[in-house]
């Protein structure tokens, strides 16, 4: 569906199941094509088809691993993956208290487990990086009730090891320190990804921002 939809938002007919359709709307701009992933697979498609790929955790060598078959993809594609964009979807809490930054963000590598665990019934053990997997062992039940919640019990099994890796936490010397190494990879985005405590009567409270690195 990547073809048609960049086709129909630059103002082209396209033919979808037979009918001519066309948006008489579009500006003729077509949008970027954004891809997120944590597998091969996806990740090979985001270097076939995508303008960026979305990579939800900051640690950087599990980046390079994804990026390792983003560039597959690409090649496979013919495309000059240089020319894809990067994004790292991860919390940030600047903090001279680790203890509180921690317990801010430990609900996000909580997130994460879900998407590892769908991973690991998919792939071979050998196919996916330790760093990437073995968090889980510990893993209990995940109630989506909290998902997303500072000081959920979903998080209880994260080491402070696993938030230090996949979240951007602690003092703005460390950040900046963390800025620099992930610019080592080719990553052009950090969006920092946040989540507030309940409100009474409502669902979650939440945005992101993203800087450019």
């Amino acid at each position: 569906m990547t073809v048609p939809a960049g086709d129909l938002n630059a103002g082209k007919t396209v033919d979808l199941d037979g009918v001519p359709t066309k948006f008489p709307w579009t500006t003729g701009e077509i949008p970027r094509v954004w891809v997120a992933g944590y597998g091969p697979k996806a990740l090979r498609t985001a270097g076939r088809i995508g303008d960026g790929v979305i990579l939800q955790f900051a640690d950087p060598d599990l980046i390079e691993w994804c990026l390792g078959f983003v560039r597959e993809g690409a090649k496979e594609a013919g495309r000059d993956f240089s020319k894809i964009e990067v994004m790292a979807a991860a919390p940030v809490w600047a903090s001279n208290d680790l203890k509180t930054a921690r317990e801010h963000v430990r609900w996000f590598p909580a997130l994460v487990s879900n998407h590892v665990m769908d991973l690991i019934s998919k792939y071979k053990p050998e196919e996916l990086p330790p760093a990437l997997t073995s968090f889980v062992k510990d893993r209990g039940k995940y109630d989506y009730l909290h998902h997303c919640e500072v000081g959920s019990d979903n998080a209880e099994f994260v080491t402070d090891e696993v938030v230090d890796r996949f979240c951007v936490i602690g003092p703005i010397e460390e950040h900046r320190k963390k800025l620099d190494r992930r610019r080592r990879n080719p990553i052009q985005h950090l969006s920092n990804v946040r989540r507030r405590r309940k409100n009474p009567g409502r669902l979650w409270a939440g945005d992101s921002a993203s800087i450019s690195c």
